[in-house]
């Protein structure tokens, strides 16, 4: 089984873009985590996640891949360097990593990928 980290803004991820993803991820077998700069996320419609780290007490090491979930909430992270390190660690270690919507731009900003 494989252990998925689903990284959350703290507000307005885009719920649609945490549900759906989340429930492949399952359906496939995988083990889902939650990571967020606060303890609980809320999505853009109201809907609630329970996050079971801080973002900045992650242990890439942990993990079998990383999913960043977008929305106009993701952009808290585009100057945040542990988000950055994150991404980095798992690239760096040939993990998966995802990005949905708006969340594939922090990867822009941080040169993570190129256009």
């Amino acid at each position: 089984m494989k252990k998925i980290l689903m990284i959350l803004a703290s507000e307005n991820f885009r719920d649609i873009e945490y549900i759906v993803p989340r429930a492949f991820f399952e359906q496939a077998g995988h083990k889902v985590f939650t990571a967020s700069s606060a303890p609980e996320s809320k999505g853009r419609f109201g809907f609630v996640v329970k996050n079971d780290f801080a973002i900045d007490q992650v242990n890439p090491g942990d993990f079998d891949g990383i999913f960043y979930v977008g929305g106009n909430g993701s952009l808290e992270y585009i100057e945040n360097d542990t988000a950055k390190n994150l991404a980095e660690n798992f690239y760096g270690d040939h993990k998966a990593v995802g990005a949905i919507c708006a969340a594939p731009r922090n990867f822009l900003h941080w040169g993570t990928i190129k256009r």
